[in-house]
């Protein structure tokens, strides 16, 4: 029964339509995937733009580090985040803004004005963040200099 089944041909009807519809199925199984999670499916916002303007970006804002700058975060507790700085110029106020988005979310972000604290610290009030890792990118600025840092924070409990 088999060898008349081979020998009339249609094995290679029923060989090409089984690979035609596991084609199918293995690309409705993708697209699935790649939609069913909203954080996978996200898209920065005005990418292409900020691609563009990477190297000028950078210019603008260089990293800490390459002005002799460090910058270390402290969860205070009660929604306060502080961001101690050393080395920067004593002749300059520092002042700063943070963008602040939680890990695994959609690319939704929180952006606030940094606080300057009697201790001489930049404090971040978080409100009413919810608890769990967080990427920040800081810009500090103090005097005429100003430099751009991206930090992981684990916030509250």
């Amino acid at each position: 029964m088999m060898h008349g089944f081979i020998k009339s041909g249609r094995i290679w009807i029923v060989a090409v339509v089984g690979l035609l519809l596991l084609n199918v199925g293995v690309c409705a199984v993708t697209v699935v995937a790649a939609t069913g999670n909203p954080v996978a499916a996200a898209v920065e916002p005005d990418y292409y733009q900020k691609a563009v303007d990477w190297d000028e970006d950078k210019a603008r804002w260089p990293s800490p580090e390459r002005l002799g700058w460090t910058i270390q975060a402290r969860d205070l507790g009660a929604g306060v985040v502080a961001f101690d700085l050393a080395g920067t110029p004593s002749g300059g106020t520092p002042t700063g803004r943070i963008e602040a988005r939680r890990v695994g979310q959609v690319l939704e972000t929180t952006q606030a004005d940094l606080l300057l604290a009697e201790s001489g610290a930049l404090h971040w009030e978080t409100g009413e963040l919810t608890p769990g890792q967080w990427t920040v990118t800081l810009w500090v600025e103090s005097g005429d200099l100003r430099a751009r840092q991206t930090l992981r924070l684990m916030l509250g409990d």
